[in-house]
């Protein structure tokens, strides 16, 4: 039988089903706190509710993940012995100056020329303005929904291409991830940068499809 009431351990009232969000790690598939309460929740923590401690590193203010420090630089240290970016930059990639090899990606991959990316990325991630690092260059996002990244046994997309008509813009690591996350349908509601998010995939949704037209028409012409 359908769950239709739930109590609100927050707010302790007994409420219906859809004031809840859905939560797969809950026996009953919907979160402990309703919808109302799970934002304020959130809002406490964005706005300096209780903290976990501060990563140690040069004063970085990311929390505490382990060790003292922050996931990023716990991670690095873990890797490489120091929490210190090490190699900043790369001047070449398997015996290749790295700069040919990220031309060459850009240009099978993507259909892009370096100018062209470097014009994309001159004002950082189109959805945050996070600017991209030597590095760390900033993602090319396209539509997969045209143009599916398929699934390889080791988990890679190395040969993975696209059509160059569903190209949208530059993105961050957080962008580009909370972007797949709204087209399936699994970003929170409350999270700060959502209508950014909405607004960006309609523009190129809409953009995408003029492209396709004015191909097809233009195939059609010849």
């Amino acid at each position: 039988m359908a769950l239709k009431n739930k109590t609100c351990v927050g707010c302790e009232q007994k409420l219906p089903i859809k004031k809840f969000y859905k939560a797969i790690n809950q026996k009953d598939g919907f979160d402990y706190y309703c919808k109302e309460c799970r934002k304020a929740s959130s809002l406490k923590s964005h706005r300096g509710g209780k903290r976990k401690p501060q990563c140690t590193f040069n004063g970085c203010e990311t929390p505490n993940y382990a060790g003292g420090l922050c996931k990023m630089h716990y991670e690095r240290n873990r890797r490489t012995g120091t929490p210190n970016l090490v190699n900043f930059g790369r001047e070449s990639y398997n015996g290749q100056p790295y700069e040919k090899v990220r031309a060459n990606h850009l240009r099978l991959r993507f259909k892009l020329t370096m100018e062209q990316y470097k014009e994309m990325a001159k004002d950082g991630c189109e959805i945050c303005g996070k600017q991209g690092l030597p590095h760390k260059q900033l993602h090319v996002d396209h539509d997969h929904n045209c143009c599916p990244v398929p699934k390889y046994p080791d988990g890679s997309s190395k040969h993975h291409k696209t059509c160059g008509k569903c190209i949208r813009g530059v993105l961050c690591d957080r962008c580009n991830g909370n972007v797949g996350l709204y087209e399936k349908g699994k970003l929170r509601e409350e999270y700060p940068d959502r209508d950014k998010i909405i607004i960006y995939v309609a523009k190129y949704n809409q953009l995408i499809s003029d492209r396709i037209y004015t191909n097809d028409k233009e195939q059609r012409n010849r």
